[in-house]
């Protein structure tokens, strides 16, 4: 009975991972689910995640997170700070979360992109080709 238990706990682990992992996506216009980001200084950011409030408010704080640290990569940059962060609801079901980042080049942010990414990735079982 104890090994019923536990496949059945380990199953139902996997399962909540993979659907996790799933809504971790660009959103589509007109889509209330997603990321999206956007710049507004050379080294400043928009960063919003949305997502059902079944996931809950954290996972939606760290998926926005993993954003940030992507956009802050992907722009050639090394660390970041978050120098305004807000959460919202967008509807009944959904919640939303939304982060102004300013990126440096060098290890002046507090948050260092790579080790976010890593774990973040890591966390959720996201691909890391992304």
């Amino acid at each position: 009975m104890r090994k019923i238990i536990v496949i059945l706990v380990l199953f139902i682990f996997c399962c909540l991972n993979v659907f996790a992992s799933n809504y971790y996506k660009k959103a589509k216009k007109f889509d209330l689910e997603g990321y999206y980001d956007n710049i507004l200084q050379e080294d400043v950011y928009e960063v919003r995640y949305a997502g059902y409030i079944r996931q809950g408010l954290i996972t939606a704080k760290s998926y926005c997170m993993l954003r940030s640290a992507e956009v802050c990569l992907e722009s050639g940059y090394k660390t970041f700070d978050i120098i305004f962060n807000d959460s919202f609801m967008l509807s009944v079901d959904t919640v939303g979360v939304f982060f102004n980042i300013k990126c440096y080049k060098d290890d002046t942010g507090i948050y260092k992109a790579s080790q976010i990414k890593e774990n973040l990735y890591k966390e959720f079982g996201l691909n890391k080709n992304k």
